[in-house]
């Protein structure tokens, strides 16, 4: 069978499971490596990272409906490669309170839905040579920081690949959020 062939019936496969059962979260409690296929052939559409280093991999020629959470306090480096996420009902990415994470790029990711949300307590440094695309398909949505009502954290984007936001709705926010304290900087 032809990879475009594979990828289709993957897709397909992946969206009956998703549709036909209960879904699960997965909570990553040690420093490991993750295929996001994996965990949702496994029923899984959502990851809590109670880890300090995960990778994080994916094909992105298939798209997952799928959460990642980072509870508050954590010290994280994730690194992404080739994700293609649909968040559900929210954010791809969730960091919680007083979190400092580092997003490490490989491949070409997408997060669609909502993007990453970095509260006004966490710190965020995107870094590595891989592509970010973040596509925010809702009224007032977060790209990359919070909503256009909320403080947000700090953002660094350091990146030797490509960033590109899209926002399908006027009132979305790119990168950043409705209100920034003196706390909150964007490099």
């Amino acid at each position: 069978l032809s990879n475009r062939l594979k990828d289709e019936i993957n897709t397909i496969n992946l969206k009956y499971l998703k549709e036909n059962a209960n879904s699960e979260t997965y909570i990553a409690d040690s420093n490991t490596l993750l295929n996001i296929s994996d965990l949702s052939r496994e029923h899984y559409s959502s990851i809590i990272l109670n880890a300090d280093n995960i990778t994080l991999t994916g094909e992105r020629s298939i798209q997952h409906v799928f959460n990642i959470t980072i509870p508050d306090n954590s010290r994280l480096a994730l690194r992404i490669d080739n994700l293609n996420i649909y968040g559900k009902n929210g954010p791809c990415i969730v960091l919680g309170r007083n979190c400092l994470v580092e997003i490490i790029l490989c491949g070409d990711n997408l997060l669609s839905y909502e993007g990453i949300l970095v509260p006004e307590s966490s710190k965020l440094s995107i870094t590595g040579e891989g592509n970010l695309t973040v596509q925010s398909d809702v009224p007032n949505g977060v790209g990359i920081g919070t909503n256009p009502f909320s403080a947000y954290g700090s953002i660094s984007i350091q990146i030797g690949g490509k960033l590109i936001i899209h926002k399908i709705n006027e009132h979305a926010v790119c990168i950043g959020g409705g209100k920034g304290l003196a706390e909150s900087k964007i490099e």
